[in-house]
C-alpha cells in the first residue's frame, strides 16, 4: 500500500520511466498497488537488444512473489543476458516502461518456448516515492 501523500515525484534514484506496479484502487490517503513481483502480475513485455536497443523478442513478465521471470519467449527469438526488458504498450499498459534486464536465459532443448530470469532496475522494497501514470 502506497501512501497518496508520497506520490508526487517522476524520479527514483535518477532513474524515470521504470514500471513497478499497477494500482488496483483507493480508500481514503492510501493507494493498494499491485508490484511486478506479485504472483497476480502478468505483463505483456519486450526485450531490446543491450547494445543496439532493438527489439529482440516478446514475452510475459510474470511475477514470482519477490523476484520476476519473462515467459512465453519463443525459442527462435534470440534474448541475452544484459537485454531490456520494458512494457510492449498492450493490455492497457503504456509502452517502452523499463522493468529491468535479463540476467540469465533458460531454454530447453525441447521446447518451443524460453524463459529468463529478471532483475528489476529498482529495488522495490526501498522505494520511497512513485509517480502515477494516468493517462497515456
Amino acid at each position: 500500500v502506497i501512501s497518496a501523500g508520497d506520490a508526487n515525484i517522476d524520479k527514483q534514484g535518477g532513474k524515470a520511466g521504470v514500471y513497478v506496479g499497477k494500482t488496483e484502487g483507493r480508500v481514503g490517503n492510501q493507494i493498494k498497488t499491485t508490484l511486478i513481483t506479485d504472483t497476480n502480475s502478468k505483463i505483456p513485455v519486450i526485450v531490446r537488444d543491450k547494445n543496439s536497443f532493438d527489439q529482440r523478442a516478446s514475452g510475459i513478465l510474470e511475477g514470482r512473489g519477490g523476484r520476476v521471470v519473462l515467459e512465453q519467449v519463443l525459442s527462435r527469438e534470440t534474448i541475452n543476458e544484459g537485454d531490456f526488458v520494458l512494457t510492449s504498450g498492450e493490455a492497457n499498459f503504456p509502452g517502452e516502461l523499463l522493468f529491468g534486464s535479463i540476467t540469465k536465459v533458460l531454454t530447453s532443448s525441447n521446447s518451443a518456448l524460453q524463459q529468463a530470469e529478471v532483475k528489476t532496475a529498482l529495488d522495490l522494497n526501498s522505494l520511497t516515492h512513485v509517480f502515477f501514470i494516468t493517462k497515456y
